[in-house]
This record gives C-alpha cells, sequence and structure tokens, in this order.
C-alpha cells in the first residue's frame, strides 16, 4: 500500500522540482499515433521503475514499483507475486490513455486517494521511457512486456 503512495510522492515531488529532475522530455514522445502506441506500450504490460534506495542491501533495501496496467484500466500492483500471502499482488488503482498528438497522456487514479496525475512518455531510446509532467522528467521506467511476472532483479524488504 505505501509503495504506491510513495512512488506517486516521488512523481509530484519530481514534477516540481527543476535542475536535476529536468530532462529531454520534448523529443520522441509516444501518442495515440506513433509506433508503438502510448497505449501499445502499457495495455498488458508491467512498468518498472527501481529508484528506491539501491545503495542499501539485504532487507533494509528499497525499490520503486512494479504496476501491471491491465486491460480495461485496471491497475495492480505486483508486490511478491499473486501467491504470496506476505504481500500478494493487488489492484491499487486505474490507468487510462487520452488525447491525440502531442496531448496523448496516460492518467493514474489510486483507489488510497491522493497521487495520481496526468502525464506524458518519451522514449529515450535504450528500452526506457521517461515519464513527465510539463517539462520535468518525474521518473525514468522500463516496461516487461507481460503481467504476472514482475521486474527481473526488484528485490523486496522486509513486509
Amino acid at each position: 500500500m505505501m509503495k504506491y503512495f510513495i512512488f506517486t510522492s516521488v512523481l509530484l515531488l519530481n514534477s516540481v522540482m527543476s535542475g536535476e529532475a529536468m530532462a529531454d522530455c520534448a523529443t520522441n514522445q509516444l501518442t495515440d499515433a506513433s509506433n508503438p502506441t502510448l497505449n501499445d506500450l502499457l495495455s498488458g504490460h508491467t512498468v518498472c521503475e527501481a529508484a528506491g534506495d539501491a545503495a542499501a542491501t539485504g532487507p533494509d533495501q528499497s525499490w520503486g514499483v512494479q504496476e501491471e496496467h491491465r486491460s480495461g484500466g485496471e491497475l495492480w500492483d505486483y508486490k511478491r507475486g499473486p501467491s504470496s500471502t506476505i504481500d500478494p499482488t493487488k489492484l491499487i488503482g486505474a490507468w487510462s490513455v487520452s488525447g491525440t498528438g502531442a496531448n496523448t497522456v496516460v492518467n493514474y487514479s489510486y483507489l488510497a486517494g491522493g497521487g495520481g496525475g496526468i502525464y506524458k512518455v518519451y522514449n529515450n531510446g535504450n528500452a526506457s521511457y521517461d515519464i513527465c509532467n510539463g517539462p520535468a522528467r518525474v521518473a525514468t521506467v522500463t516496461v516487461v512486456p507481460s503481467i504476472g511476472s514482475g521486474c527481473s532483479g526488484f528485490a523486496h524488504g522486509a513486509p
């Protein structure tokens, strides 16, 4: 439950910062007409963002999110997976793509309230994507082209 709240808080915090939070956020935008389209990139796929404390190890290691963008607009947090009795996969909110051309955006809303937002997505050309709020990069993510398996290399802290 805290992961998506923390992720959303980081997105919002970074969106108001300047300097190092700035990225290109101007070229290679994914739209309704790009290849792939923004919807194609997200639908049925898991978005991975591991901007947690990468210097930490063991049970203190903190990771970002593993959000499954399920068809129909459901947003699920993979956590430790659907068979985990400690921290199972859970519905956390909704996602959708709207707009056309340069106005194409991904919309997030979370069941726990707070956070959420509207973002443009840009292809970095190196299998990563920047999620941007205006000119500010709020996260750099990779995408697993499936759901149900989480993000490779993600570790989980103690429950």
